[in-house]
Protein backbone atom coordinates (compact mmCIF):
# COMPACT_ATOMS: atom_id res chain seq x y z
CA UNK A 1 0.00 0.00 0.00
CA UNK A 2 1.26 3.51 -1.24
CA UNK A 3 1.20 6.14 1.64
CA UNK A 4 0.87 9.90 0.42
CA UNK A 5 3.37 12.13 2.18
CA UNK A 6 1.23 14.82 3.18
CA UNK A 7 2.19 18.58 2.95
CA UNK A 8 2.64 20.90 5.65
CA UNK A 9 -0.24 22.99 4.83
CA UNK A 10 -2.56 19.02 4.42
CA UNK A 11 -0.63 17.90 7.52
CA UNK A 12 -1.88 21.18 9.28
CA UNK A 13 -5.59 20.68 8.21
CA UNK A 14 -5.34 17.13 8.52
CA UNK A 15 -4.05 17.88 12.47
CA UNK A 16 -7.35 20.13 12.94
CA UNK A 17 -10.33 17.78 11.65
CA UNK A 18 -8.37 14.94 13.54
CA UNK A 19 -8.48 17.04 16.77
CA UNK A 20 -11.82 18.04 16.79
CA UNK A 21 -13.00 14.45 15.67
CA UNK A 22 -11.10 13.17 18.48
CA UNK A 23 -12.77 15.34 20.95
CA UNK A 24 -15.91 14.65 19.27
CA UNK A 25 -15.35 10.81 19.20
CA UNK A 26 -13.83 11.42 22.90
CA UNK A 27 -16.87 13.06 24.54
CA UNK A 28 -19.50 10.44 22.69
CA UNK A 29 -17.80 7.48 23.50
CA UNK A 30 -15.21 7.60 26.34
CA UNK A 31 -11.00 8.10 26.10
CA UNK A 32 -10.63 4.83 26.34
CA UNK A 33 -12.97 4.22 23.31
CA UNK A 34 -11.26 2.11 20.58
CA UNK A 35 -12.27 4.60 17.91
CA UNK A 36 -10.87 7.39 20.11
CA UNK A 37 -7.27 5.78 20.84
CA UNK A 38 -7.01 5.24 17.07
CA UNK A 39 -7.50 8.69 16.03
CA UNK A 40 -5.77 10.24 19.06
CA UNK A 41 -2.41 7.76 17.44
CA UNK A 42 -3.11 9.22 13.88
CA UNK A 43 -3.14 12.35 15.37
CA UNK A 44 0.14 11.99 17.24
CA UNK A 45 1.67 10.65 14.24
CA UNK A 46 0.76 13.71 12.08
CA UNK A 47 1.68 15.93 14.38
CA UNK A 48 5.09 14.53 14.64
CA UNK A 49 5.71 14.48 11.01
CA UNK A 50 3.97 18.61 11.32
CA UNK A 51 7.10 19.34 13.48
CA UNK A 52 10.21 17.62 12.03
CA UNK A 53 8.54 19.20 8.80
CA UNK A 54 8.86 22.95 10.24
CA UNK A 55 11.99 22.32 11.52
CA UNK A 56 13.68 21.07 8.29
Amino acid sequence: MLVKELTFSELKAAIEVLRKEMIHCGLNNGLTNERTVQISQILDSHISQFHSLKNQ
